[in-house]
C-alpha cells in the first residue's frame, strides 16, 4: 500500500522545503525533493529551492531528484530554466542527463507539444 501526501494541506510543501534545504542526511533532502515533485501547484513556491539545490546539494542524487521534481512540475518550474541550463554542465551525468529531460518537459509543457519522455516512456 502505498502512502500519499494529502495534497490540500499547504503546510505539507512548507515542510518538505524546510526538510530540502535543511535536513543533514541527504536521503531525506532526496525524499522532500521527490515529494515537493508530486505535490504539482501546492509546491509552485518551492520551485527556487528546488532549482537552487539542483545545482549546489554536495549529492548527486539529491540534485537529479530535485530536477527530477522541476519536471514534474512542468511549466510552473520556467524560473529554474538557467538552474537547470547551468546543471548541463555538472560533475555527475546522472544529473546532466536529468537536467536535459526536465529542460524538455518545461519546453513541452509551455509549448503544448508531445510529451516524450526521452527516457524511453511517454
Amino acid at each position: 500500500m502505498q502512502l500519499k501526501p494529502r495534497a490540500h494541506d499547504p503546510a505539507m510543501a512548507d515542510l518538505l522545503q524546510w526538510s530540502l534545504i535543511e535536513a543533514p542526511q541527504a536521503r531525506r533532502r532526496r525524499n522532500a525533493a521527490r515529494a515537493l515533485g508530486h505535490l504539482g501547484p501546492l509546491a509552485r513556491h518551492t520551485v527556487y529551492d528546488l532549482a537552487a539545490s539542483a545545482l549546489g546539494d554536495p549529492d548527486c542524487d539529491v540534485r537529479r531528484e530535485c530536477a527530477r521534481s522541476l519536471a514534474r512540475l512542468g511549466p510552473v518550474a520556467t524560473s529554474a530554466i538557467p538552474h537547470l541550463a547551468a546543471a548541463l554542465r555538472d560533475p555527475s551525468s546522472w544529473v546532466r542527463a536529468e537536467a536535459a529531460v526536465t529542460l524538455t518537459a518545461i519546453w513541452n509543457a509551455m509549448t503544448g507539444a508531445e510529451e516524450r519522455d526521452p527516457r524511453g516512456g511517454r
